[in-house]
């Protein structure tokens, strides 16, 4: 499994966009939204539940170096992280993230499985609007991804 980064800032502007290039930062919850996405070329999804992602999400796996032509959003979820704090929302039967706070800009991010097993463990630094992606292969020449998008 491979991990991508998107998005990003150059360290000058995100030190003044974040207020830490003097004076001190108030820690407050860090709200997020992961997506479970399910990969393929294939026109449409097997499962008519399953809608095309939005146009954002679509151009940013466009820049990844990623094999399908098509993203179906599986299941979206909005929670939040306390400074410090960790929470873990199930994705589906098969999979949960689990999201730790270690300070202000850094996440620790874990992936599990449906047995309880970590898959993928990323520790970085997460500003407004970047996005982390999990994936894995599935049957049919078809793939899973866990997008991870920090919203404030």
């Amino acid at each position: 499994m491979a991990a991508f980064r998107g998005g990003g800032l150059g360290l000058a502007l995100l030190l003044s966009l974040c207020g830490l290039g003097g004076g001190r930062v108030q820690a407050a919850d860090a709200n997020f939204e992961a997506q479970l996405i399910w990969a393929s070329n294939d026109k449409n999804s097997p499962n008519p539940k399953h809608k095309e992602v939005d146009a954002e999400m679509r151009q940013r796996l466009g820049k990844l170096p990623l094999k399908w032509a098509n993203y179906f959003e599986v299941t979206r979820k909005s929670f939040a992280v306390a400074d410090g704090g960790t929470n873990r929302v199930v994705m589906s039967e098969k999979s949960s993230i689990e999201v730790k706070r270690l300070d202000a800009l850094r996440v620790q991010v874990l992936l599990y499985s449906k047995k309880g097993d970590v898959c993928t463990k990323q520790t970085q630094p997460m500003p407004k609007g970047e996005i982390l992606v999990f994936g894995g292969e599935s049957p049919n020449a078809t793939a899973w991804l866990v997008t991870l998008k920090r919203k404030n």
